[in-house]
């Protein structure tokens, strides 16, 4: 119940921001890439395609201030093993709230389903599932203050064992 209440009070919070004045910047960004990890001993063919919504906010000097960032149509990851053709995909959620601070702090929130790997026949493999907020401090340090016990902070393992 206080983490519904948190998560309540944390998006009445944003809610006049985000009403007080319209987006500075609106664009569609779409992405097609694949990149090649070794986060699980062995190469991984990482494959994410769709299209983002950004909205940014600007300051009076033109710098961005707040982002939000949307899934406009379908947004895909799948991870695939290229020596055993073993693979796993997620439809990406969100959407993911950004804010910049003058002191050069970020804050980020991500909220609901952004990723959610299920095999098939063996159902969730791994799962950044309800909402997480990310600072990361002027130095670069990352802290996470707050994550629902769905959120997986480190979906790597699970992935990289059922790849393997």
């Amino acid at each position: 119940m206080r983490l519904l209440v948190a998560a309540i009070l944390g998006a009445l919070a944003l809610a006049p921001a985000a009403l007080a004045a319209p987006p500075d910047v609106v664009t569609h960004r779409p992405i097609d890439r694949t990149q090649t990890t070794g986060v699980c001993g062995f190469p991984v063919l990482v494959h994410s395609e769709g299209i983002f919504t950004v909205w940014q906010y600007l300051d009076e000097a033109g710098n961005v201030v707040r982002e939000r960032w949307h899934v406009e149509r379908a947004f895909t990851v799948t991870w695939t093993n290229p020596a055993n053709g073993k693979s796993i995909s997620s439809v990406l959620g969100g959407p993911v709230f950004t804010e910049y601070f003058a002191d050069g702090s970020v804050t980020q929130v991500v909220a609901g389903r952004e990723r959610l790997f299920i095999a098939r026949g063996e159902g969730p493999v791994a799962m950044q599932v309800g909402r997480v907020v990310f600072h990361v401090d002027p130095a670069g340090t990352e802290t996470v203050p707050f994550a629902t016990p769905q959120w997986d902070l480190d979906i790597n393992p699970e992935l990289c064992a059922y790849l393997a």
